[in-house]
């Protein structure tokens, strides 16, 4: 939208590839023990080939899904709204509106803890009490709590401009406040000077 800028755009947390990365290690030990331990014409049966492929299947479906996932979705935070993307050549996109959130949630375990990660949810307006379901989840968000903390401060700018600049408060955002936000010894002083009537300032 005009006058919106991007504030951070993340993809999740390396974390998520600890599975792929550990079946691929387990693929790696398996394929140098086959080949040290199974004969190549073991009993005139490409015994090696068989274990090569079931090997391979293993892998892929363990783990080509996951890294698939982990480098085709991206959050982007905005200082008008969230974003969820995912794909790569065809890209499908959540938004919601920040000054839509009523409720800003983050949760971390124990391994989270560890890599400084964490899900971050996000309770819209509509919902309304304390025990709402949340509209919009993130997963595996790199540092977590600061994301958080950011996202709550573009809330609060947004519900709260501030009327004595010209733009709101949002780091990074330049955007014209209303005339009838002004004061109205302000607004006589802006017309004056717009409209180089009235006499001298």
């Amino acid at each position: 939208m005009q006058g919106e800028n991007a504030v951070r755009i993340m993809r999740t947390h390396p974390k998520y590839l600890f599975m792929p990365a550990m079946l691929t290690v387990l693929a790696i030990v398996a394929v140098v023990f086959t080949a040290i331990y199974i004969p190549e014409s073991y009993k005139e049966v490409p015994a090696r080939a068989v274990v090569f492929g079931v090997i391979a299947l293993i892998w892929v479906l363990g783990s080509f899904k996951r890294v698939f996932t982990w480098i085709s979705n991206r959050y982007v935070i905005t200082t008008r709204q969230v974003v969820k993307l995912s794909g790569i050549i065809w890209v499908n996109s959540h938004a919601t509106k920040i000054e839509r959130i009523s409720d800003v949630r983050s949760s971390q375990g124990w391994l989270d803890r560890i890599f400084g990660c964490g899900t971050l949810h996000l309770i819209n307006a509509s919902a309304g009490g304390l025990d709402a379901e949340p509209q919009v989840t993130l997963y595996d968000v790199p540092r977590v709590q600061d994301v958080h903390q950011q996202i709550e401060e573009l809330l609060e700018a947004l519900r709260r401009p501030d009327p004595l600049f010209n733009q709101w408060n949002i780091p990074g955002m330049q955007v014209p406040i209303q005339a009838e936000s002004l004061p109205a010894e302000q607004d006589q002083k802006h017309s004056v000077r717009r409209w180089g009537v009235g006499g001298h300032e």
